[in-house]
């Protein structure tokens, strides 16, 4: 079968979105409300775990990702909040070679990974899909 093609992104921008969301997930409780673990490291193999670096998020960044509710399922947020995410990132810069080793070890996994896809969402028509793109980070669930 043909497979979408899958993309691996990774800039600073994108990393600070994707904590934008995962804080706009804690500020307004939709983890702790499923009973997942917001802790400041990874966890392996504990899939209730969400690692949320421990860095000086200023306040008001959490002021203003209160303004959410647990339904929005926002991706890309208003300049202004990523810029607070941005001003504390510490050791978040992508790493240019990852992309290169994540690639030859997404195609040990591709098939194993879409064919998940088909059990989980059987009416999910693949076909219609034609690429999907990974951030490949070190925070958020396992």
């Amino acid at each position: 079968m043909n497979y979408p093609k899958v993309i691996f992104e990774d800039t600073r921008e994108l990393r600070a979105q994707y904590l934008t969301y995962l804080a706009k997930q804690i500020a307004c409780g939709f983890y702790q409300d499923r009973r997942f673990l917001v802790l400041p490291r990874l966890v392996k193999k504990e899939s209730r775990a969400i690692y949320f670096p421990d860095i000086k998020y200023p306040k008001t960044l959490w002021n203003e990702l209160c303004k959410y509710t647990s339904e929005d399922f926002d991706w890309f947020f208003p300049e202004k909040i990523v810029k607070l995410i941005q001003g504390v990132m510490t050791g978040s810069d992508p790493c240019q070679n990852k992309g290169l080793t994540l690639k030859g070890e997404w195609k040990k996994k591709e098939k194993q990974f879409f064919d998940c896809v088909a059990e989980f969402l059987p009416k999910f028509d693949l076909k219609k899909i034609n690429f999907i793109k990974v951030l490949p980070v070190e925070f958020g669930t396992v």
